[in-house]
């Protein structure tokens, strides 16, 4: 049983190790039609183990509603803080993703579960921007609350909730821009980000990773050029947070470290779709550029979230 007493600290925050841990599993499940030789219980392992932080977090949040109520909802109106209660229903479509090969009906419930979370918590967010929100308040975590709806066409895609997953996708791809200027803005006029919040600009990388890579489930189209550019935009927007967080081993650890991870796994989904796109149109000629940048992502997620995860444990001691 966890520590009642600690549970009052509890951030809610730490719903991001689901997603690196889920999202890196999903995205080694979807790399072995083009990469055979990747042993598939190295995808289920991850799957598995996200979804067993995620049943214990979700167990420790609601013990903190029910024994620390007042910490619990000052966290959730917390302008800094209450972006990150969405990673809470973002984490959950994942884990339905996970479970669809195993259990596709509870995985149905799960996920639709979680979108309407989701979409309640996106208002919420909305009308408190719409209120009013000091600059210093802003950063990348606020992403979670009001794009992260280019997530869950992952899973409801498959689920067949086709619908509902076009429509969050299409929130979050009308809406996006808005909010990334926003968010740059800020980081760029408003006073630096503590090093505690710094690895959340690697959320900015989410949109650029999945609105191209989602683009061909929910539309059942080829993506336009302006859709592949998200996505060139974003390597080039990843090249200059690895070179910003060059010396990240000096930021003060904490469960905004997880932002280094479902980040890079979007990325390396946007890498597998377009090598396929790439190997499709390349008729025998591939440029060998695509598989190396596909490889390159990643290796780069896979090394993040084992990273993150050892730190993790270490810290848990």
């Amino acid at each position: 049983m966890p520590n009642l007493a600690a549970l009052e600290r509890f951030p809610v925050s730490l719903f991001g190790a689901p997603m690196g841990l889920l999202g890196l599993g999903l995205v080694l499940r979807d790399a072995r039609d083009l990469w055979p030789l990747l042993p598939g219980w190295l995808a289920e392992f991850w799957v598995w183990a996200g979804t067993l932080v995620f049943c214990a977090l979700l167990l420790c949040y609601a013990l903190k509603w029910l024994r620390h109520r007042a910490a619990a909802w000052a966290e959730a109106s917390d302008p800094v803080r209450m972006c990150f209660v969405s990673a809470m229903p973002v984490a959950g479509c994942l884990v339905a993703g996970g479970m669809l090969p195993y259990a596709p009906v509870p995985a149905d419930m799960l996920w639709c579960a979680s979108a309407v979370l989701y979409l309640i918590l996106q208002i919420w967010g909305l009308s408190r921007w719409f209120t009013g929100i000091e600059l210093a308040q802003i950063h990348g975590g606020w992403m979670i609350m009001l794009l992260a709806g280019v997530v869950f066409p992952i899973a409801g895609i498959p689920l067949h909730h086709i619908d509902l997953s076009r429509f969050m996708y299409g929130t979050a791809i009308v809406g996006g821009p808005f909010i990334i200027v926003f968010i740059l803005f800020r980081m760029f006029t408003g006073p630096a980000l503590p090093d505690i919040l710094k690895p959340t600009a690697f959320i900015l990388l989410v949109p650029g990773g999945l609105l191209y890579g989602n683009y061909a489930q929910v539309s059942g189209e080829a993506a336009p050029y302006f859709i592949t550019a998200t996505f060139f935009c974003a390597i080039t927007v990843l090249v200059g947070l690895l070179v910003f967080a060059r010396r990240c081993y000096r930021w003060p650890f904490g469960p905004s470290w997880w932002a280094f991870t479902f980040p890079l796994d979007t990325m390396a989904r946007g890498g597998l779709r377009y090598l396929r796109v790439a190997t499709a149109l390349a008729e025998g000629s591939l440029n060998p550029i695509w598989p190396l940048l596909a490889a390159t992502l990643l290796g780069l997620a896979a090394f993040a979230v084992c990273a993150v995860s050892v730190r993790s444990l270490l810290a848990l001691r």
